[in-house]
């Protein structure tokens, strides 16, 4: 493969199909900027801190990128990465998520499924739901805006 494959079902849905090498495509379709923030999901193993890592290699951010999932948050320059995995909504909205998410920055936020989702739109906090899913030699990544 060459290049992602990318195909516009609805003005407001993408599906990609990627490879690792070509991650920086999928990152030129969603457009990340200040303020973003980003809803992954997939099953356990399916590439939401790979897509992190990418992305912060995409921007040129030369630190380590891990996952959170002990720490609930880790933060790389403009990027600010949380793993909601073993945390109810409830609990990490008591942490603080949407004030954190209010923050300047891009967001990343690995398990913020359709609960997160439609709680950011009642708050007029715009986010992109990304689904990954693996498949042969690569990725499709259903994005959801």
């Amino acid at each position: 493969m060459k290049q992602a494959d990318i195909t516009t079902n609805t003005p407001h849905t993408k599906q990609i199909f990627a490879d690792i090498a070509h991650l920086h495509e999928v990152f030129e379709a969603i457009k990340p900027k200040q303020n973003s923030i980003f809803l992954l999901n997939g099953e356990v193993g399916s590439g939401k801190t790979t897509f992190v890592k990418g992305f912060a290699c995409f921007i040129n951010i030369n630190e380590e990128v891990t996952s959170p999932t002990f720490s609930i948050a880790h933060h790389y320059g403009c990027i600010h990465h949380y793993d909601l995995y073993n945390h109810t909504l409830a609990e990490v909205l008591e942490l603080g998520l949407l004030e954190w998410l209010s923050q300047g920055g891009i967001h990343f936020v690995e398990w913020g499924g359709e609960d997160l989702w439609n709680m950011l739109k009642y708050f007029h906090m715009k986010s992109t739901y990304i689904e990954i899913i693996p498949a042969d030699n690569g990725r499709i990544y259903k994005i959801l805006e």
